[in-house]
């Protein structure tokens, strides 16, 4: 009888080697045809998909068009101008010339007047203008960078979050390989009297347990893809292999958007102050007016007549100076409050820049941790299948050494994909 369980262990074997076999030339085929993703494209495709990012463009073309109405105004500038008065009482000469009359001025006036205005010396309030659009920009860019860069943070919990559950899904296979290797020959045993029907139940049952644990992580996983496949704007394929990071070299360095955005926004304080010294600048112009009216330039002239004039005008605002010492104050005081606020984000990022550099470490040795109690776990797992086929020990007593050997591989992986995403966010912390 024992020959004849032995004979029927070896031919069910045989029969999930075939089994296997099969399946790893069917996942080799499929893989050679799959669609790969990689954590650099998802990031890139997500940046690219974000409603934002087509801002970037639309941020230029409005710069381009208010840079273009700023050079307008060194054009001529054309205005006229129309009115019609009537007045109580009008300039009059008292005086009597024998033969000559004097003509009294209408109470009723009539003018309308083009001007033309041409730009010489502006103090350089246009260029100013210009310098501050253009900084302006860059602003409202660096502002979307920032907007696309947090966005690093969400694919990476995605992406990771995916990788673990495929981790998971794996190690779920394996169970319920052993598991069903095991029951196999427990129904071998059974028909031949050598072990019990609750044991093969109980192996039924942690079987049908795994598949079921497996089937909510496989449910987790195609969520997590579902989200990530909103953030990309990329549909995935149902054999869709994430590929799992290489190691990679951290760095403190910050490069994060933010520090150059502290910079641009120095930058626009100084054009302010700028704009503050030149406010007392001298602007000159020239100008020309004709027109035709009641009266013209010659007051004494009751008829409608076309008259001229043209010039050079001189104006130097003199206000500014009330105001000018407070109002640079006030820039020194933004200036030190944007010190301040780079400060403390630089100290926050080394704080944690700090936390996942530990991490990373602490998971270093987790992982050679792991790797000792697998081998353990493992010698435990083979020594306890040949019990349970021998009735040394219950079929409760080998799931209990299955799980800790379960337990002992998922821990491994979780520790490894823990690390290499301690890494990832070392550099999105730091911006590299």
């Amino acid at each position: 009888m024992i020959a004849f369980v032995k004979l029927s262990v070896f031919q069910i074997k045989i029969r999930r080697m075939k089994n296997i076999l099969i399946l790893l030339f069917i996942s080799l085929l499929s893989t050679s045809y799959a669609q790969t993703v990689t954590i650099d494209e998802a990031y890139q495709w997500s940046k690219e998909n974000l409603p934002i990012y087509q801002q970037k463009e639309l941020l230029k073309e409005q710069t381009k068009r208010n840079l273009s109405n700023t050079h307008k105004a060194y054009l001529p500038q054309v205005n006229l101008q129309g009115q019609a008065t009537y007045q109580t009482d009008v300039t009059s000469i008292p005086i009597e010339i024998p033969g000559i009359e004097i003509e009294d001025m209408s109470k009723d006036q009539y003018q309308l007047v083009a001007e033309v205005n041409q730009l010489i010396y502006d103090g350089g309030n246009i260029k100013n203008k210009q310098e501050r659009l253009q900084l302006s920009e860059l602003m409202q860019l660096q502002e979307v960078e920032i907007t696309l860069y947090n966005l690093r943070q969400r694919v990476s919990d995605l992406y990771f979050g995916i990788l673990l559950t495929e981790e998971q899904i794996k190690q779920r296979k394996y169970i319920e390989e052993t598991l069903q290797a095991t029951l196999d020959q427990a129904e071998v045993a059974l028909d031949n009297g050598v072990t019990a029907k609750a044991d093969v139940n109980e192996l039924k049952a942690e079987l049908i347990a795994s598949e079921q644990q497996r089937i909510e992580i496989q449910y987790k996983k195609e969520a997590l893809i579902r989200m990530l496949e909103e953030l990309t704007g990329h549909q995935f394929t149902d054999n869709v292999v994430f590929k799992t990071p290489e190691p990679i070299q951290t760095t403190i360095k910050n490069q994060r958007p933010e520090m150059e955005m502290f910079k641009l926004r120095q930058q626009m304080l100084e054009i302010e102050r700028k704009k503050l010294n030149q406010h007392w600048h001298p602007q000159i112009g020239a100008f020309v007016q004709g027109g035709y009216g009641r009266p013209g330039l010659n007051m004494l002239d009751n008829d409608f007549k076309p008259f001229a004039i043209g010039g050079v005008r001189l104006s130097i605002p003199l206000s500014g100076f009330y105001t000018q010492k407070n109002e640079l104050e006030k820039l020194e005081i933004e200036s030190a409050m944007i010190d301040t606020e780079l400060q403390t984000f630089e100290m926050n990022t080394r704080l944690e820049s700090i936390e996942e550099e530990n991490n990373i470490q602490k998971f270093e040795e987790l992982i050679a941790k792991d790797a000792e109690i697998i081998a353990l776990r493992q010698e435990v797992l083979e020594s306890a299948k040949a019990q349970l086929n021998y009735g040394v020990i219950t079929s409760h007593e080998f799931i209990n050494k299955l799980n800790a050997t379960y337990i002992a591989q998922i821990t491994k992986s979780l520790h490894q994909l823990q690390q290499l995403k301690s890494q990832y966010q070392q550099l999105i912390i730091t911006g590299n």
